[in-house]
């Protein structure tokens, strides 16, 4: 089984630098002969709720989408951080491309999969930050059933395509600021250690920290594809290897 993976491309329109690394994803050889592909959260900057008007604003994403599974592709979404309570956005998607649904799905949490006899997770990868409580408390928070809810049906579409704009704009600013990068990398190691024994898996599978990983842990195989904007890498299993591979 081939499988291709890609996470935290953070697009904002389709005609931004983060989607033609999507559209260079969906077209390469690897990815067009998997048999499934993952999309392992923050594919979006911000893309929340129950909204009708993302299939409208994303319609050339969703259109390469949609010729996967029409080519008998099966398409995982996990949630990510910025992109979140989708599940009906995901279903609306499936009615009106006319697609299988039983080959688009939309996932919450991390899924464990036996693959080319390995054991695999694939999640988003806030996992391996299993340290930071701040963001733990975060989590529990907007994945909250009052948030669904509120996101769903009292904040409409136009509030939070300002609100996406304006936490783009802040995350730019935090984003300036000097990032020790060894000292994370070697934290987010040690949590995919952690990750690895306690599941009990072969191969883990992630993304969310933007720091590109394909490693050989004392316990198991690590990978991530970083920040694709800037890496231009995403993950690919097969029989024969399990890898970052280059989209230039």
């Amino acid at each position: 089984m081939n499988i291709s993976c890609i996470s935290d491309l953070h697009i904002k329109s389709d005609n931004d630098p983060a989607f033609q690394v999507y559209q260079s994803f969906m077209n390469h050889s690897k990815v067009v002969s998997s048999d499934k592909i993952y999309l392992l959260g923050d594919i979006f900057d911000l893309m929340i709720g129950d909204h009708r008007e993302y299939l409208d604003k994303h319609k050339l994403f969703f259109d390469l989408l949609a010729e996967k599974v029409k080519n008998n592709q099966e398409v995982i979404f996990v949630e990510g951080n910025h992109d979140f309570h989708l599940e009906k956005v995901f279903e609306k998607f499936c009615l009106e491309y006319n697609l299988d649904q039983s080959k688009v799905s939309y996932l919450k949490d991390e899924q464990v999969q036996q693959v080319n006899n390995k054991t695999v997770m694939f999640c988003h990868g806030d996992i391996v930050d299993d340290t930071n409580e701040s963001f733990k408390k975060w989590k529990r928070i907007y994945r909250s059933s009052f948030i669904m809810f509120f996101v769903n049906y009292i904040l409409p579409y136009f509030l939070l395509r300002i609100i996406g704009e304006s936490a783009s704009k802040d995350s730019k600013k935090r984003n300036s600021k000097v990032f020790d990068y060894e000292k994370a990398k070697t934290k987010y190691r040690e949590g995919a250690k952690r990750v690895i024994e306690k599941r009990e898996i072969d191969i883990l599978v992630a993304g969310h920290t933007h720091i590109c990983e394909n490693e050989n842990l004392e316990n198991g195989k690590y990978l991530n594809n970083g920040f694709p904007l800037k890496d231009k890498k995403f993950v690919f299993l097969s029989p024969n290897e399990n890898t970052l591979i280059s989209l230039v």
